[in-house]
């Protein structure tokens, strides 16, 4: 219960009962509980996304995802997404990226790349309003693939929380972290649902390289913005519409 606790107050800005200082141990274990994180913010996400719906239209109700999972998560993977972005546009070397996405001020190429995503992700969610449980199961896959990313690269940092997670995570935390995901997929989104779920993690995965050769390693940051596109392509390929 206190590992969930920690997971919970470290991913989502609910407020939760204090557990003092956590160990490197601790933090690791909590890795395990990440995506089933996600799905309890995407079972809030989805009620105001149906509330939405009831009461105004899709596209409302798509802003009403957008902001629920904003203020849960504390925008902590989209403020990532962005300081990923001003790190790799400004084309500089490796410290002074790191540097960078150290930095609490957004650039142009941050701002610009989160438009693009909320705005692709708007799209996404007001065609979605028939099959609501993919909104639920999308911020738990984004989660799977930040435990996968942490688990695969190095931290690309001297000292942070990040070199904790990146400490091998214990079976019991595979089975937790992984059923989480693939259980509910399979069984409410079938076939499609864990086609969307493997190529999502194996773009993040993609996407976790990239930056690991980046930066040399992963950061928090780098964490949020694996989130972020797992999440998006997820959602890209449960909603796609394909014809033979």
């Amino acid at each position: 219960m206190r590992t969930f606790v920690l997971a919970l107050s470290f991913l989502t800005i609910i407020p939760m009962p204090r557990v003092g200082i956590a160990s490197d141990e601790e933090m690791n274990a909590t890795l395990g509980f990440f995506p089933l994180v996600g799905l309890l913010v995407g079972l809030v996400n989805a009620g105001l996304f149906l509330v939405g719906v009831r009461l105004w239209s899709p596209q409302i109700a798509a802003w009403l995802w957008l902001i629920s999972n904003a203020i849960i998560t504390g925008a902590l993977h989209l403020d990532g997404w962005m300081d990923t972005f001003d790190a790799l546009g400004s084309r500089k070397s490796r410290s002074e990226m790191l540097e960078i996405m150290k930095d609490s001020r957004i650039g142009a190429v941050g701002t610009t790349a989160a438009l693009l995503l909320l705005g692709l992700k708007w799209s996404l969610l007001i065609v979605s309003v028939s099959t609501i449980t993919a909104l639920v199961i999308a911020p738990a896959v984004g989660k799977v693939g930040v435990v996968l990313a942490t688990q695969a690269f190095p931290y690309g940092r001297e000292k942070g929380l990040g070199q904790a997670l990146t400490k091998p995570m214990q079976l019991r935390g595979w089975f937790l972290s992984l059923g989480v995901a693939i259980v509910p997929t399979i069984a409410f989104l079938r076939l499609p649902g864990l086609i969307a779920l493997a190529v999502s993690l194996m773009v993040g995965l993609a996407w976790a390289r990239t930056l690991s050769r980046k930066f040399g390693g992963l950061t928090g940051d780098s964490y949020g913005a694996v989130n972020e596109l797992v999440e998006l392509v997820f959602l890209l390929v449960v909603f796609a519409r394909v014809t033979i």
